[in-house]
Parts: C-alpha cells; sequence; structure tokens
C-alpha cells in the first residue's frame, strides 16, 4: 500500500483532488481530524487543505518535524505554543500573512487583493491519553531552545 503523507526535506507532500501537493512542515499551524480526512491549516496563506489520510499516517511523518498529537483530532505544530494549561494548549502565530478581498466587485480580479498580517490563535483539547506524550514533546523542546538561547 502506497504511503499517503511523505515528508521530505522538511517539506511535506500528499494528494489532494487527484493533485500532489508540496507544502513546507514548518508553515503548518496545526492538524485536526474529518473521518476519513484531514484538515492542514496553514500558517502563511490562509490555505487550508484537505488531504484523504489518517491521523495516525500523517503523525508518524511529521513526529520529527516537532509536531504532537493532543488529542484524537488535533496534531499541532509545537513551536507555535503559547502556554499549556490544564486539558488545553494555547496556538499562536504572529504576523500570519493570508490575502482578503478588498470589495466583492473586485473578487473577480486578484491583482486587487491586498496582503495582511494578523495573529491568528487557537485553543486545542489535550486528550487524557495523549497528554503525557506531548508534554513530553513540549517540554524537551523548551528546555532545547533555553539552551540553545543561554
Amino acid at each position: 500500500m502506497q504511503k499517503k503523507f511523505r515528508l521530505s526535506d522538511g517539506m511535506l507532500s500528499f494528494r489532494e483532488n487527484y493533485s500532489w501537493i508540496r507544502i513546507r512542515a514548518s508553515d503548518i499551524f496545526y492538524i485536526e481530524a474529518m473521518s476519513d480526512y484531514v484538515k492542514i491549516f496553514m500558517t502563511t496563506d490562509g490555505v487550508k487543505y484537505t488531504p484523504n489520510g489518517t491521523m495516525k499516517e500523517i503523525v508518524s511523518e511529521l513526529s520529527q518535524e516537532g509536531f504532537s498529537r493532543t488529542h484524537r483530532s488535533h496534531i499541532i505544530n509545537l513551536k507555535h505554543v503559547k502556554e499549556s494549561k490544564g486539558s488545553w494548549v494555547t496556538l499562536k502565530v504572529e504576523n500570519a500573512g493570508f490575502h482578503e478581498q478588498i470589495s466583492k466587485e473586485w473578487a473577480k480580479h486578484p491583482s486587487l487583493r491586498k496582503e495582511v498580517r494578523a495573529t491568528i490563535k487557537k485553543v486545542v483539547p489535550i486528550g487524557r491519553a495523549y497528554k503525557n506524550p506531548f508534554r513530553r514533546s513540549f517540554l524537551g523542546q523548551n528546555s532545547i531552545r533555553h539552551l540553545k538561547v543561554a
């Protein structure tokens, strides 16, 4: 059976709507489960991808890139964790780039879109089964960052 997700040189490849898509793994904000699909939310352009595949398949590829599963329906990029409190994790991205339409009548002209910088915030649950592995990943990452800064 062919792998649905492939990670190579920091780029994640997958099929969506009969096309192969390649995205930078570091640009993924978080991933949500949707029955037989996953929804990938990006930080860079506000795009959401919905490839066919399971959470287990995608987390096996992304765990080496700083991602952690926090719930049966969520995988998060640890570099965007702002805080972890109780059974919740707050993710935050400053200056996320995405395009916004100036007005509806100009929607037909993509060149008239303006780029907007925004702060995106998302609160994600931590399931009991994922609490300890998440905390080990999160604290391990912070310890490494702390050592590099010092």
